[in-house]
């Protein structure tokens, strides 16, 4: 009989013990259900498409700052800034997952970090491969007036020599922005990779654009990297305007989804009385209603090259009222965002100003929030919400009578943007009434009214004038006083940033002297359009 097999030369070892240049395991011993032969990294490649892009990996000293010694597993940190700038990884103990805060420090302009992983891949010119990175990524503390650093996340491919071949910007975060994530092509364009290509190095660069003073970090909770081969395979993807612009149709889309928000509308500023009749009236200004939000799904864009989207900006506060009898001014309307004529989503409506007169019943009510998307083509489940009115404000008589109490605005109808790609939740609160503190703004939430803290005509004003918290926050309360005494309203509170919410409206002021309003809050920005298609 033929023998068919050889033990000869044949010897047997252990792979166990191999590891790679960081210290960690080639062939993992684990059998464990979901964990991979060759060892986490490569299961969190063929998952994530990178090893460690979930940094579930950690380095030798867990919470100690990361360093030539001291390296994440597959990533590579190098600062440029005589040990400034500073990373340390960090665990979500509500997700149960690692990040890497990067810290700015006081670094002087010019300074710079590199935080850089690699990814393998085997290509052709058949398989005309594409990649797309997503990275989320958060911020802490708080940044200075003006931008002093930014972050950009990079794609460096190589050849088999390691010279590079090829380099995209994917996107890039302010230190002054608000942002979530950061996502886009690894190649200009979205073309297709050279063939030549064996590497790809995803790389954060952190650069300060001026001497640091903020105390801005970002946290780095995960990175991506999703691969499209062949023509029959797609990625979704999702091009945000928050800015006006134009958005070209790309060959072959006939429908996307089109997700839009309008900016709240500002605060109304509060009236005066000046005078000692004990008949008077005088009413602090309305809050700003919140922006309205659509997702539309399947908008017909076929026979269309290019669309015309627009983003409108936050109303602007009522001006306060001074010197003798009268009301304030009406705040301003929010931005609409809009793409083309298809999908509209109108901006809140500016606070009415507080009225005053002589007897009766001041003017001056609360904005309405801006009105639903509208499509003008038949689609699919459409999601349409009005933004909330902002609250009206307080009336009060001679001799501090209270005739009407000052109301909260009221908070989104919606939840979150749970369907939002890339956007990240945001949680509505309405805004406080008059006099308070403003919690933080909902989308659509509509700012609270402006109000009055005082006895009028009777003595010291019962509480200082004080703005509003941001984002919807209520409007100030007013000082009072008898006499000839010269009394200011507080200011309304103005909308956070990117929240579509309606600006606190401005307190009243009531005296024998100089009398003068509160200015009504800004409504909140946030005004953004966001398409999404396949491609």
């Amino acid at each position: 009989m033929a023998q068919t097999g050889s033990s000869v030369g044949m010897v047997t070892q252990s792979l166990t013990a191999t590891v790679d240049p960081q210290g960690n395991p080639v062939i993992s011993s684990d059998t464990a259900f979901g964990s991979s032969p060759a060892g986490v990294a490569l299961l969190g490649q063929q998952l994530f498409g990178l090893p460690n892009g979930t940094f579930n990996l950690t380095p030798p000293n867990v919470y100690g700052a990361l360093s030539q010694d001291n390296q994440l597993p597959y990533w590579d940190w190098i600062e440029y800034s005589d040990a400034v700038m500073t990373a340390t990884p960090i665990y979500d103990t509500t997700a149960q997952t690692w990040g890497v805060i990067i810290n700015p420090g006081t670094a002087a302009s010019g300074d710079y970090c590199l935080f850089t992983t690699r990814s393998y891949l085997v290509n052709d010119d058949n398989l005309s491969l594409r990649q797309k990175a997503f990275a989320v990524i958060s911020k802490t503390g708080t940044a200075a007036a003006t931008t002093e650093w930014n972050l950009t996340l990079s794609a460096i491919y190589y050849d088999t020599a390691s010279n590079p071949i090829g380099t995209a910007t994917i996107g890039t975060a302010l230190d002054t922005g608000t942002w979530s994530s950061i996502s886009g092509f690894t190649t200009t364009g979205g073309t297709a990779i050279p063939a030549s290509a064996r590497f790809v190095e995803l790389q954060f660069k952190l650069i300060a654009t001026a001497a640091i003073t903020g105390s801005a970090k970002v946290t780095i909770k995960s990175c991506l990297l999703s691969s499209k081969i062949g023509a029959l395979s797609a990625f979704v993807l999702v091009d945000t305007f928050t800015s006006s612009g134009t958005w070209t149709v790309p060959a072959g889309v006939t429908k996307v989804d089109v997700i839009a928000m309008g900016s709240g509308g500002g605060g109304g500023g509060g009236g005066v009385f000046k005078g000692t009749s004990a008949t008077h009236s005088v009413r602090g200004g309305g809050g700003g209603g919140g922006g309205a939000y659509a997702f539309i799904q399947g908008v017909n864009v076929s026979g269309s090259a290019s669309i015309t989207v627009g983003v409108g900006a936050g109303g602007a506060g009522g001006t306060a009222a001074t010197g003798a009898t009268a009301s304030g001014g009406n705040g301003g309307t929010g931005g609409a965002a809009t793409f083309g004529s298809l999908v509209v989503s109108n901006g809140g409506a500016g606070g009415v100003g507080g009225g005053a007169t002589t007897g009766g019943t001041a003017t001056g009510t609360g904005g309405t929030g801006g009105l639903g998307g509208t499509v003008s083509a038949a689609v699919l489940a459409p999601e349409k919400y009005d933004g909330d009115a902002g609250g009206n404000s307080a009336v009060y008589t001679g001799s501090g009578t209270l005739v009407t109490a000052a109301t909260a605005g009221g908070a989104s109808t919606l939840i979150g943007f749970t369907d939002i790609p890339y956007y990240g939740a945001l949680n509505p609160a309405a805004g406080a009434n008059a006099g308070a503190t403003g919690g933080v703004a909902g989308i659509g939430g509509g700012g609270g009214a402006g109000g009055m803290n005082a006895n009028l005509f009777t003595g010291s004003p019962s509480s200082a004038p004080s703005n509003g918290g941001a984002g919807g926050g209520g409007g100030g309360g007013t000082a009072a006083k008898s006499t000839s005494a010269n009394v200011t309203g507080g200011t309304g509170g103005a909308a956070g940033s990117n929240s579509a919410a309606g600006g606190g409206g401005g307190g009243a002021a009531a005296t024998n002297g100089t009398p003068t309003s509160g200015a009504g809050g800004d409504g909140g920005s946030g005004s953004f359009v966001a398409v999404v298609y396949i491609g």
